[in-house]
């Protein structure tokens, strides 16, 4: 509950002053989001004139993952976040030229829904294959050096996959509040399917910031 809070009080202070009537904003909201057996996934991307903030309470649209970040993450907009942008803004300018019964759409029939601000552009394949690779980019990133962590926690499975351990390391403004080593049971990891011989694959609970889909070999 405490991770849909925290990304619905960012979301809520990033919505204020976007709008999608505009193709050149000073905030441009990016937004993918399913519901999984009851718990809400999201990950957005906040796009302000200088950095781009990353809000997420799951990884699920990524692979697992050697290491997950959740909570709130912030980096400096570079070249390919630029273009990024430009793209969405081109979509919006695209969108706002039409009217309603010459866009083009097409149902996906997939449960995870995708949003522009607050325009929901689900049913828009090509729009949708943009937010895809969009958020693709920072799948396996949210963790780096370059990023600041403002808060939340970065988890991972240590040992190997006949002995896991979680390791959660939360941080706050960058600067690691508590680390912590559980067993799979005291993390509320679960088994699922895409798991192998040779890989272990677990879905983890990561303090209060969400879920997160980890490996281990």
């Amino acid at each position: 509950m405490a991770s849909v809070v925290l990304l619905r009080t960012v979301l809520l202070i990033s919505f204020f002053g976007s709008a999608i009537a505009s193709a050149k904003t000073e905030k441009l909201v990016l937004r993918m989001e399913r519901d999984a057996g009851g718990f809400h996934e999201q990950t957005s991307l906040i796009y302000e004139p200088k950095i781009v903030k990353i809000v997420r309470n799951s990884n699920f649209n990524c692979y697992a993952e050697d290491s997950v970040a959740l909570g709130l993450i912030e980096k400096a907009l570079d070249g390919d976040d630029k273009i990024d942008r430009g793209l969405v803004e081109q979509v919006i300018k695209r969108r706002n030229m039409q009217s309603d019964s010459s866009r083009r759409t097409e149902a996906l029939g997939s449960s995870v829904r995708y949003f522009v601000d607050r325009a929901d552009m689900t049913d828009d394949r090509a729009t949708v294959r943009l937010l895809q690779r969009i958020f693709e980019k920072h799948c396996s990133q949210t963790g780096e050096n370059n990023r600041k962590m403002v808060r939340g926690a970065v988890a991972s499975l240590d040992g190997s996959k006949a002995e896991p351990r979680l390791r959660i390391r939360e941080y706050i403004n960058s600067k690691e509040k508590r680390s912590v080593i559980v067993s799979p049971k005291q993390g509320q990891c679960k088994k699922l399917p895409e798991s192998r011989d040779d890989l272990l694959v677990m879905s983890c609970r990561v303090l209060e910031y969400g879920r997160g889909v980890l490996k281990a070999k």
